[in-house]
């Protein structure tokens, strides 16, 4: 069974020190966000939770890994950078992302490591703009 959620972030005044104009590569969301979970998980448990950035898994190479050995859960984030700001633009690139983590068998590694459960999430882009769409497979 595949659950999907989404959201869209438009501001907040936890990125008020962003710039748009730092915001136009792919690369700078994923560090960005390898930041925060970095940051996130230094306390809590970090000796069961691995990050990855690029790792070779499947057919290819996927953005962000994370598996928690403790539960048994592996986390896919891939980026997309869009075009065009208006939602349905956005959904469609989540989309891609995911279907890109799912055509590419990113969750190769997180199965080899024992995850049972995988978490993916497509996260699109595009200056201040984002959209995230999550997809969850169940055992």
């Amino acid at each position: 069974m595949t659950e999907h959620t989404k959201g869209i972030i438009v501001g907040s005044e936890d990125f008020a020190e962003l710039s748009f104009r730092d915001t136009s590569d792919e690369s700078f969301y994923h560090g960005f966000v390898l930041g925060i979970l970095g940051t996130a998980l230094k306390n809590r448990n970090r000796e069961f939770i691995d990050i990855s950035s690029n790792a070779e898994s499947g057919d290819g190479y996927s953005d962000i890994l994370i598996t928690d050995h403790q539960h048994h859960l592996g986390v896919i984030i891939e980026f997309k950078k869009t075009e065009d700001k208006n939602l349905s633009s956005m959904n469609r690139a989540c989309l891609q992302g995911l279907e890109q983590i799912i055509t590419k068998q990113y969750d190769t590694k997180l199965k080899r490591e024992g995850c049972q459960d995988v978490i993916s999430y497509g996260i699109a882009f595009l200056g201040k703009y984002c959209a995230v769409l999550k997809s969850q497979k169940d055992k």
